[in-house]
């Protein structure tokens, strides 16, 4: 018989400081790490002058900035990872340098797993790149689940009442995401949501 202690189950605080982000890329972003890490840690947004701060992502733009560096400066054990958008739409982790949006979750995932210190102790049957990629036949239910929930959203409501009809399909984006059992996925069509 496995037994697992108390604090073995009990999952660790992440805070994470967004520096000069896009309100599109943070939600974006968010999404990202929300599914990666949802069985790892809970995920706390603060402040970049918070004394506690695991993981830095800062706006590539600002990489260099005076103020920018002083504050990495000052927490040298917290892991930094940059973001920029790519004009093509198609994402890739190189280093320390993400570009969004991602169509494969996995070089995040690894990155996470080797720059975090508490998280290097994850169990590998954890880990994201272990885990199931989406099929083609959960890609066909996700894009029939969006088009279901946005099409009912319309009918129900007339034209001149629908005030934001993408929010039905980005909650069934969300409840998709939760709804498939303990499997970490590439989020290959979120930033078609983001972006609209």
């Amino acid at each position: 018989m496995n037994v697992t202690s108390a604090s073995d189950r009990l999952k660790k605080v992440m805070r994470i400081a967004l520096v000069g982000i896009k309100p599109g890329d943070q939600v974006m972003l968010k999404g990202y790490l929300r599914i990666l890490l949802r069985l790892e840690a809970d995920l706390e947004w603060v402040s970049a002058n918070n004394q506690q701060i695991d993981l830095f992502m800062v706006n590539h733009d600002f990489r260099h900035a005076e103020s920018v560096q002083k504050l990495i400066n000052s927490k040298p054990n917290t892991a930094t990872i940059y973001t920029a958008r790519s004009e093509t739409e198609n994402g890739y982790l190189s280093q320390d340098l993400l570009v969004l949006p991602l169509k494969d979750l996995e070089p995040l995932s690894e990155w996470l797993f080797s720059q975090l210190p508490f998280l290097s102790g994850v169990p590998v049957r954890n880990k994201a790149s272990t885990a199931a990629k989406l099929t083609a036949d959960v890609a066909h239910a996700y894009q029939s689940a969006t088009d279901t929930t946005a099409n009912q959203r319309v009918a129900s409501n007339p034209p001149a009442q629908v005030a934001n009809p993408l929010s039905g399909v980005a909650q069934s984006a969300q409840v998709l995401a939760v709804t498939i059992s303990d499997t970490r996925m590439p989020l290959t069509l979120l930033p078609n949501l983001v972006s609209r």
